[in-house]
């Protein structure tokens, strides 16, 4: 797990909300206070996703679907106060990942690849974490993750301070 600080908001903020950058994502969850209290659960509920698998192949919203819902939440002339959003790797995703950096991790081991992305103040903290289903000792994948999250973030000309 890594702690990333950026401290260019609106840059971020932009990419956030506005463009494609997070659509590849599947959204958990967010939260947005911005006078009053928002909270998405990103969970697509088991009647949909049975009635419609081959629409919703996911447990989880994908995020450019839910994009222009929090878009709507933090228009206006205030700033919200705080912001949260966390992000997943689709399964397909994780499969694509573990093979770029030739893992030999099982697919069916991680429960999640997550990026945290929090908001208050004057900046933004992002946090990573890899969820395992079953007990892993090898620590390899959780560095590769983050050390793929800070290409992800510099590819896409957001500049962030490590912390310790």
């Amino acid at each position: 797990m890594i702690a990333l600080q950026f401290t260019e908001v609106k840059a971020f903020m932009n990419k956030l909300l506005l463009e494609p950058m997070f659509h590849h994502f599947l959204l958990a969850e967010a939260t947005i206070i911005n006078g009053v209290s928002y909270t998405i659960d990103g969970h697509i509920a088991n009647e949909i996703r049975k009635s419609s698998p081959e629409e919703f192949p996911n447990a989880l919203a994908t995020y450019a679907t839910v994009q222009p819902i929090l878009l709507e939440m933090v228009k206006g002339s205030r700033t919200p106060s705080y912001m949260k959003f966390v992000f997943c790797l689709s399964p397909e995703n994780v499969k694509k990942t573990l093979a770029s950096i030739q893992s030999g991790c099982d697919p069916d081991a991680i429960s999640g690849m997550y990026i945290n992305a929090t908001f208050q103040g004057e900046y933004i903290l992002v946090t990573t974490g890899v969820s395992y289903s079953v007990f892993v000792k090898d620590h390899a994948l959780e560095q590769e993750w983050d050390r793929f999250v800070k290409l992800f973030f510099t590819k896409n000309q957001l500049y962030f301070e490590t912390m310790s």
